[in-house]
């Protein structure tokens, strides 16, 4: 078993989980918006929010306010004002809008599913034109939650508007991990035979089928970027090893071969590598996978005995974040292999545990646990801003997959 059982108070997904015990739209261009990208990224942009719709004009200040790109502010102080005009039931017209008097730099329909999410939609586009970078507010996650008394995953959108629980199974559902394009996505259960499971489910319809019902645990699922492959975690052969099978789980390759345990598989952005988590050297720490020659090297996290869960930037390829034990607590730190260097990124009470990049290879969305608490909380790693995105009284979540479809 891996050392450092005082910090065991968590769910481990190294090894808890081998336990058993889980684990092209119409554009109205005043201007080029080349010309008024914001300067200066890790300043925050003053900015407004108006709307004739009340309801528009609180879901974009709520998502903005996530955003420490920007500080919203009054007209008086505003260097741009983005104004969301609803056009009909599922589309919202954004003007973005500065000077005095105001002029209108741009203009564009926005359509989505829904009001809400044609407004999100048309806050990611304000943040594109402003600051030059994707927005996110407009992604989706998964994770996992006991609100209802059992382990089950759950989808929502960034502002937890529109929560949909997806599995039923009254038991451990657990690791969640969305397919690229956000229209599949794999789990953990224990439903089916008592013992980790993976799964796969068809978003659209809602139908799943199991992937990887081996002898022993099957957990990881993450889908490749290409959407082709799916890493997992497979202890069949009697010891947990890096195995990756094709996008439905079948003909599985087995990667690793030694007796360290592997988990928390995640793959470059290019799909040529992976990094693992492994103790096989001792405590766990965090290697990287070349699938092809199966050669594993650790990164020079140096950083803390433990290193666990780590997600690669895949915007910003030399980044990877982590989470790291330290001082009694986790928190969350940052690989960049350009400098071959570690850093905390956080520093919070409590824990801060499993962290997902959204799009914009920007922010990070992660667990923090306090007491029996968990909460998802978003981090802009610019700014080091740290916000909750939901209240506590929706109940504890934890296990966070972002995806932009």
């Amino acid at each position: 078993m891996l050392e450092a059982r005082g910090m065991m108070q968590r769910t481990i997904r190294l090894f808890a989980i081998f336990l058993g015990i889980v684990l092209p739209s119409l554009v109205f261009a005043v201007v080029d918006l080349g010309e008024i990208h914001h300067k200066g990224e890790a300043a925050a942009l003053p900015i407004q929010v108006a709307s004739s719709q009340s309801s528009l004009e609180g879901i974009a200040k709520k998502a903005f306010s996530l955003h420490g790109g920007y500080v919203l502010v009054d007209e008086e102080n505003a260097a741009y004002t983005f104004r969301l005009t609803p056009k009909g039931a599922r589309s919202v017209e954004l003007a973005i809008e500065s000077g005095k008097p105001p002029r209108v730099l741009f203009k564009k329909e926005v359509s989505g599913v829904d009001l809400t999410q044609a407004t999100l939609k048309a806050c990611d586009l304000a943040v594109e034109k402003t600051l030059g970078i994707p927005g996110f507010f407009a992604g989706k996650l998964a994770f996992m939650s006991d609100r209802n008394g059992y382990k089950e995953i759950y989808t929502s959108d960034l502002l937890f508007q529109d929560v949909k629980q997806i599995t039923h199974d009254r038991s451990y559902s657990v690791l969640p991990h969305w397919s690229p394009n956000g229209q599949e996505m794999t789990y953990t259960g224990y439903y089916y035979s008592a013992f980790p499971d993976l799964f796969l489910v068809n978003m659209k319809t809602g139908q799943r089928k199991p992937i990887a019902t081996y002898k022993g645990t099957n957990t990881g699922g993450v889908f490749s970027p290409s959407g082709k492959e799916i890493a997992m975690i497979l202890s069949s052969s009697g010891n947990p090893e890096l195995y990756i099978a094709n996008a439905e789980g079948k003909r599985p390759r087995r990667i690793t071969q030694d007796p360290g345990l592997e988990a928390s598989p995640t793959w470059s952005p290019d799909g040529k590598r992976l990094i693992v988590t492994s103790d096989r050297r001792g405590g766990p720490q965090l290697y990287e996978v070349n699938p092809k020659t199966k050669e594993m090297q650790r990164l020079p996290t140096n950083i803390s005995r433990y290193c666990d869960e780590a997600d690669w930037n895949h915007r910003k390829p030399h980044l990877v974040a982590f989470t790291a034990a330290v001082s009694r607590s986790f928190q969350i730190a940052l690989y960049d292999f350009k400098t071959r260097k570690a850093a905390f990124l956080t520093k919070e009470s409590g824990d801060c545990l499993e962290p997902c990049w959204t799009s914009d290879g920007r922010h990070l969305i992660f667990t923090h646990r306090t007491g029996r608490d968990k909460q998802l909380h978003i981090l802009d790693t610019k700014t080091g801003k740290i916000a909750p995105l939901h209240t506590k009284k929706f109940g504890s979540a934890s296990e966070p997959s972002f995806v932009y479809p």
